[in-house]
């Protein structure tokens, strides 16, 4: 447990020194006292990163027609609403949204199936419209943002692509997304 901290947030001094200061009778107390600082200041960046991170990817999605964001507190996802009656008869729910989202652009993403979340929930109206099929309901999936700031940029543009091609023809999808 000792080596995590210097593994997660290396300090100015070398793995050899450390092991010099080791052999020279500091004990596995003094070594994690040490490098505590260098932790906390490696945990406000990381912390600051995903931030960052989460706010640039759930903004750019959620600028999608037929997506949105669910934005995260505190995990390293974010669950993303897909209303599948604005989109083609192709995306039905979660899975065929993520296989097409796959094949089409190579962007993974995990259905809300894979947590429970299948099915389908009503929309906002929950069916007082009088319409109360399939494509009323809305599926989810999830996406991480942990990858650096340009893959993100991307993947979103990717997503954007998506979403445009399987637009429903019965919306008016002139500034679907990004627009």
């Amino acid at each position: 447990q000792v080596a995590i901290p210097a593994v997660l947030a290396p300090t100015s001094t070398s793995l050899e020194e450390e092991e010099d200061k080791s052999q020279d009778g500091n004990d596995c107390v003094t070594m994690m006292l040490s490098s505590s600082s260098s932790t906390a200041l490696w945990k406000a960046a990381l912390y600051s990163t995903m931030e960052k991170q989460a706010t640039l990817l759930c903004g750019l999605l959620d600028q999608c027609r037929g997506l949105r964001v669910i934005f995260p507190e505190g995990a390293m996802y974010a669950m993303v609403r897909i209303e599948v009656d604005k989109f083609d008869d192709l995306v039905v729910d979660d899975v065929s949204f993520m296989k097409l989202l796959l094949e089409e652009e190579n962007i993974v993403v995990l259905p809300g199936c894979a947590f429970g979340l299948g099915g389908g929930a009503k929309t906002k109206d929950n069916g007082t419209n009088g319409n109360d099929d399939a494509r009323s309901s809305y599926y989810v999936f999830r996406v991480v943002f942990c990858a650096p700031e340009h893959i993100l940029r991307t993947a979103s543009k990717r997503i954007a692509s998506f979403c445009l091609r399987h637009k429903s023809t019965d919306l008016d999808w002139k500034h679907a997304c990004f627009g």
